[in-house]
């Protein structure tokens, strides 16, 4: 358990887009990678209820290999890397009602979601 403990932080890691690139823009701004965890964090369970896209989640993605799930989750949270750093970084006073940002977090907790429960299944099983 503790093994899949492990295995499933550094599959769920790169769920976060922000965990995905632009190394360079938020070494030079980390207070966008900060303000967007906070951002997931304050909206857990107040607000946009982001807990409720993983606790009402059943469906899992098959994982056949935990490392290639976990590339092909990064490339997939990958695609909204540009849309949370942009909207963070050009609307920071306005960003947390922003609602592509919003569907751009859910989308990526939800396909973590069933990553993580694919990743128990191939464990499990």
């Amino acid at each position: 358990m503790r093994d899949l403990g492990w295995s499933s932080h550094f599959m769920t890691d790169v769920g976060n887009p922000l965990h995905t690139g632009n190394e360079v823009e938020q070494a030079a701004f980390p207070w966008v990678h900060f303000a967007y965890e906070d951002y997931v964090g304050n909206n857990w369970m107040a607000g946009y209820q982001f807990k409720n896209v993983v606790a009402n989640n059943w469906e899992y993605h098959a994982v056949y290999s935990p490392d290639l799930t976990t590339r092909l989750l990064a490339g997939f949270s990958k695609n909204y890397e540009d849309t949370v750093y942009s909207t963070i970084f050009f609307y920071p006073d306005s960003f947390d009602s922003n609602q592509n940002l919003r569907a751009a977090t859910e989308a990526c907790l939800l396909s973590t979601a069933k990553d993580t429960l694919g990743l128990v299944k191939y464990v499990t099983d």
